[in-house]
Protein backbone atom coordinates (compact mmCIF):
# COMPACT_ATOMS: atom_id res chain seq x y z
CA UNK A 1 0.00 0.00 0.00
CA UNK A 2 1.67 3.32 -1.35
CA UNK A 3 -1.52 5.38 0.11
CA UNK A 4 -3.57 5.40 -3.03
CA UNK A 5 -3.30 1.64 -4.43
CA UNK A 6 -2.16 -1.79 -3.35
CA UNK A 7 0.62 -3.60 -4.83
CA UNK A 8 1.14 -7.51 -4.99
CA UNK A 9 4.94 -8.29 -3.31
CA UNK A 10 6.59 -11.92 -3.74
CA UNK A 11 7.62 -13.41 -0.70
CA UNK A 12 10.72 -14.98 0.18
CA UNK A 13 11.30 -17.89 -2.22
CA UNK A 14 12.37 -20.61 0.46
CA UNK A 15 14.11 -23.86 -0.36
CA UNK A 16 11.61 -27.20 0.92
CA UNK A 17 8.65 -24.87 1.72
CA UNK A 18 5.68 -24.70 0.14
CA UNK A 19 1.76 -23.63 0.31
CA UNK A 20 3.39 -20.51 2.47
CA UNK A 21 1.07 -18.12 4.21
CA UNK A 22 1.79 -15.25 6.03
CA UNK A 23 -0.23 -14.99 8.91
CA UNK A 24 1.09 -11.39 10.50
CA UNK A 25 3.06 -8.60 9.79
CA UNK A 26 4.82 -5.54 11.83
CA UNK A 27 6.01 -2.30 10.07
CA UNK A 28 8.00 -0.16 12.17
CA UNK A 29 8.71 2.03 9.25
CA UNK A 30 7.72 2.05 4.99
CA UNK A 31 11.41 0.33 5.05
CA UNK A 32 10.97 -2.05 7.88
CA UNK A 33 8.71 -5.24 8.55
CA UNK A 34 8.76 -8.42 9.36
CA UNK A 35 6.15 -11.03 8.11
CA UNK A 36 5.83 -14.51 9.91
CA UNK A 37 3.73 -17.39 8.43
CA UNK A 38 3.64 -21.25 7.90
CA UNK A 39 4.24 -23.59 4.60
CA UNK A 40 4.54 -27.34 4.43
CA UNK A 41 8.19 -28.68 4.42
CA UNK A 42 11.23 -27.95 6.51
CA UNK A 43 10.76 -25.59 7.95
CA UNK A 44 7.18 -25.40 8.65
CA UNK A 45 7.65 -22.10 10.01
CA UNK A 46 9.09 -19.04 8.21
CA UNK A 47 9.99 -14.84 8.61
CA UNK A 48 10.80 -12.48 6.09
CA UNK A 49 11.91 -8.96 6.83
CA UNK A 50 10.67 -6.53 4.25
CA UNK A 51 13.14 -3.90 3.42
CA UNK A 52 11.29 -1.13 1.18
CA UNK A 53 11.93 -3.03 -2.00
CA UNK A 54 11.97 -7.06 -1.33
CA UNK A 55 10.89 -9.41 1.32
CA UNK A 56 14.45 -11.89 2.55
CA UNK A 57 14.32 -15.04 4.32
CA UNK A 58 15.40 -14.51 8.19
CA UNK A 59 17.17 -17.37 9.27
CA UNK A 60 15.22 -19.96 11.52
CA UNK A 61 12.76 -18.69 14.15
CA UNK A 62 14.31 -19.96 17.63
CA UNK A 63 12.40 -22.31 19.68
CA UNK A 64 13.23 -24.30 22.50
CA UNK A 65 15.78 -26.74 22.31
CA UNK A 66 13.75 -29.76 21.33
CA UNK A 67 10.91 -28.54 20.16
CA UNK A 68 8.63 -30.23 17.73
CA UNK A 69 6.02 -28.79 15.06
CA UNK A 70 6.29 -25.40 15.75
CA UNK A 71 3.90 -22.74 14.53
CA UNK A 72 4.40 -19.28 14.56
CA UNK A 73 1.32 -16.89 14.81
CA UNK A 74 1.94 -13.58 15.12
CA UNK A 75 4.44 -10.91 15.39
CA UNK A 76 5.05 -6.96 16.78
CA UNK A 77 7.81 -4.97 16.01
CA UNK A 78 8.93 -2.08 18.17
CA UNK A 79 12.39 -1.40 16.05
CA UNK A 80 13.97 -2.80 13.14
CA UNK A 81 16.18 -5.04 15.81
CA UNK A 82 13.16 -5.77 18.12
CA UNK A 83 10.33 -8.42 17.87
CA UNK A 84 8.42 -10.60 19.25
CA UNK A 85 6.93 -13.55 17.44
CA UNK A 86 4.52 -16.23 18.75
CA UNK A 87 3.05 -19.10 18.69
CA UNK A 88 3.41 -22.94 19.69
CA UNK A 89 5.43 -25.84 20.05
CA UNK A 90 4.69 -29.71 20.87
CA UNK A 91 1.75 -30.46 19.43
CA UNK A 92 1.15 -33.56 17.99
CA UNK A 93 -1.37 -33.50 15.14
CA UNK A 94 -2.36 -37.24 15.51
CA UNK A 95 -4.26 -36.72 18.28
CA UNK A 96 -7.97 -36.40 18.56
CA UNK A 97 -8.50 -33.52 20.87
CA UNK A 98 -5.62 -31.71 20.03
CA UNK A 99 -5.11 -31.61 23.52
CA UNK A 100 -1.29 -30.83 23.12
CA UNK A 101 1.75 -28.48 22.76
CA UNK A 102 2.95 -25.38 24.69
CA UNK A 103 2.75 -21.56 23.83
CA UNK A 104 5.81 -20.26 22.22
CA UNK A 105 7.60 -17.01 21.90
CA UNK A 106 10.95 -15.90 20.28
CA UNK A 107 12.79 -12.57 19.89
CA UNK A 108 14.39 -10.95 16.71
CA UNK A 109 17.38 -8.89 16.92
CA UNK A 110 17.51 -8.02 13.21
CA UNK A 111 19.86 -10.39 12.32
CA UNK A 112 19.10 -13.64 14.19
CA UNK A 113 16.11 -15.42 16.42
CA UNK A 114 16.59 -16.29 20.19
CA UNK A 115 14.23 -18.64 22.32
CA UNK A 116 12.46 -17.48 25.62
CA UNK A 117 11.06 -19.86 28.17
CA UNK A 118 7.57 -20.00 28.05
CA UNK A 119 6.16 -21.53 31.28
CA UNK A 120 3.04 -24.38 31.01
CA UNK A 121 0.26 -22.48 31.96
CA UNK A 122 -0.50 -25.49 34.71
CA UNK A 123 0.24 -29.32 35.07
CA UNK A 124 -0.42 -31.50 31.38
CA UNK A 125 -2.25 -28.21 30.01
CA UNK A 126 -2.08 -27.20 26.35
CA UNK A 127 -1.27 -23.46 25.66
CA UNK A 128 -1.00 -21.29 22.91
CA UNK A 129 -0.48 -17.87 21.84
CA UNK A 130 -2.16 -16.31 18.81
CA UNK A 131 -1.39 -12.90 18.64
CA UNK A 132 1.25 -10.46 20.21
CA UNK A 133 1.39 -6.49 20.37
CA UNK A 134 4.51 -4.76 22.09
CA UNK A 135 4.61 -1.45 22.68
CA UNK A 136 8.35 -1.60 23.88
CA UNK A 137 11.36 -3.70 24.32
CA UNK A 138 10.02 -4.23 27.98
CA UNK A 139 6.38 -4.75 27.45
CA UNK A 140 4.12 -6.79 25.18
CA UNK A 141 1.22 -8.61 25.23
CA UNK A 142 0.01 -11.55 23.99
CA UNK A 143 -3.04 -13.33 23.55
CA UNK A 144 -3.81 -17.26 23.69
CA UNK A 145 -6.03 -20.53 25.15
CA UNK A 146 -5.35 -22.70 27.09
CA UNK A 147 -6.99 -26.54 26.99
CA UNK A 148 -7.64 -28.25 23.86
CA UNK A 149 -5.82 -26.42 20.83
CA UNK A 150 -8.59 -24.81 18.48
CA UNK A 151 -11.64 -26.12 20.48
CA UNK A 152 -14.49 -24.26 22.79
CA UNK A 153 -13.67 -26.02 25.59
CA UNK A 154 -9.85 -23.79 25.55
CA UNK A 155 -9.68 -20.92 28.37
CA UNK A 156 -8.34 -17.24 27.33
CA UNK A 157 -4.72 -17.51 27.97
CA UNK A 158 -3.00 -13.57 28.53
CA UNK A 159 0.92 -13.44 28.54
CA UNK A 160 2.90 -10.33 29.71
CA UNK A 161 6.78 -10.05 28.52
CA UNK A 162 9.05 -7.52 30.67
CA UNK A 163 12.26 -7.99 28.25
CA UNK A 164 13.37 -10.97 30.27
CA UNK A 165 10.27 -13.36 31.20
CA UNK A 166 6.94 -13.63 30.52
CA UNK A 167 4.08 -14.08 33.15
CA UNK A 168 1.04 -15.59 32.30
CA UNK A 169 -2.66 -15.35 33.42
CA UNK A 170 -5.12 -17.86 32.52
CA UNK A 171 -9.43 -16.89 32.50
CA UNK A 172 -10.74 -18.44 35.14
Amino acid sequence: WNGSTWKTLKPATLKGVSELSLGSVSCTSANSCVGVGNGVGKPGDVAEVWNGTTWKATGPIAWPKGATNPWVTGVSCVSASYCVAVGYIDRNPKVDDASTGRAAASLWNGKTWTATAVAAPGKNKASSFGGVTCLRRTFCVTVGQTGPYDSTNGTGLSGFWNGKTWHLVAAR
